[in-house]
């Protein structure tokens, strides 16, 4: 039977989950007597030695070095994490639920500001480290497309796109192009490409390919420039609010540790396997769990967000395995909720 769902007695999940919230608060080992002490669990001090002596057979608290206190282990925190993530319907207190209901989101035009916005009050919040992760293409669309001649040979490719942004390409043809040939090109452009995602060219780009077949001379460099400009908005954009955050806490008191932290958050391939290598809507990693290295001491919480139906980007939430679970889980929900909520809704 797996650790996490091992059957515990009444009494010792109550010895255990108290065993995870003093240390959560203190981050100091946990021994019988504090329990005594900080509790009230109704029992003993001696049975709350032996049914934390059946906590350690059980791996769920292990001895700190040489403290005579327990601390918990991984399988611990995700027995309380699981528990909890079941019976969160408390709601944020009054400062946080201000802090997200009076954001005017509406100010932020794109996508992009929404969720440096969003990072900075989920940062603030939970004083952790806050990455969000966004493709760029997922709400970019094509307003108009034209091929526009300069000579007989020489044309510029116009692109201006959903966020104002513009691109301009010269094409070289190796034949001559009449007035009635160019009509017949942009008419092709705008009917297959205007008012699409620039993520779903591999849908029509077969189709556009056919189209422009009665004009070999010109078609793959076309294709060639639609391709490098969609590509351009094809690119993750991550940003990062509070990094050091984390340093606040007793478990980065190692400077090698912070340098550490700091040198994997700087690194775009580091982000993009934290972002890429699960695909569930919302998750929390905890400890060993998470498959990267430097993170098997911290817990990485992570929630999508969707645009037009379908998960576009990420937000993630790394701070160490000692934290509030049940305040941060929800905030993260929250926030994510309202990244979902701002950017379909935007005009």
């Amino acid at each position: 039977m797996s650790l996490i769902n091992q059957d515990l007695t009444d009494r010792q999940e109550r010895i255990l989950y108290s065993i995870i919230d003093s240390y959560l608060e203190t981050a100091e080992p946990v021994g019988s007597r504090t329990l005594n002490k900080k509790y009230d669990l109704g029992v003993s001090p001696a049975t709350i030695r032996n049914e934390m002596s059946d906590l350690e057979d059980l791996r769920l608290i292990m001895k700190a070095h040489s403290s005579s206190g327990r601390i918990p282990t991984d399988a611990a925190y995700r027995r309380y994490v699981d528990d909890l993530m079941n019976k969160i319907n408390a709601k944020l207190d009054a400062t946080e639920n201000q802090s997200l209901s009076t954001t005017n989101y509406n100010q932020f035009i794109d996508a992009d500001k929404i969720i440096v916005e969003a990072a900075r009050i989920l940062s603030s919040l939970t004083n952790y480290t806050c990455i969000t992760m966004l493709r760029t293409s997922s709400d970019v669309h094509v307003e108009h497309i034209e091929l526009l001649p300069i000579n007989y040979n020489n044309f510029v490719m116009v692109v201006v796109y959903s966020t104002g942004d513009v691109g301009n390409h010269i094409i070289h043809s190796n034949s001559l192009l009449q007035d009635e040939d160019i009509r017949k090109i942009n008419f092709h452009l705008r009917s297959l490409i205007t008012k699409k995602e620039i993520n779903e060219m591999d849908e029509y780009k077969n189709e556009l390919v056919r189209k422009l077949n009665d004009y070999p001379f010109i078609r793959d460099s076309i294709i060639g420039v639609i391709e490098e400009e969609f590509n351009s908005f094809r690119e993750l954009n991550f940003h990062t609010e509070g990094l050091t955050n984390i340093f606040d806490y007793p478990e980065y008191s190692d400077m090698n540790r912070i340098k550490e932290f700091i040198e994997f958050v700087e690194n775009k391939e580091n982000i993009m396997k934290l972002f890429l290598e699960e695909e569930d809507y919302f998750y929390v990693k905890i400890g060993k769990e998470n498959s990267i290295d430097i993170l098997k001491d911290n817990t990485v919480i992570v929630s999508s967000f969707l645009l037009n139906q379908r998960i576009k980007g990420k937000i993630a939430l790394i701070a160490p395995k000692r934290m509030n679970y049940p305040k941060v889980i929800e905030v993260v929900m929250t926030i994510s909720w309202k990244i979902n909520h701002m950017i379909n809704n935007r005009n």
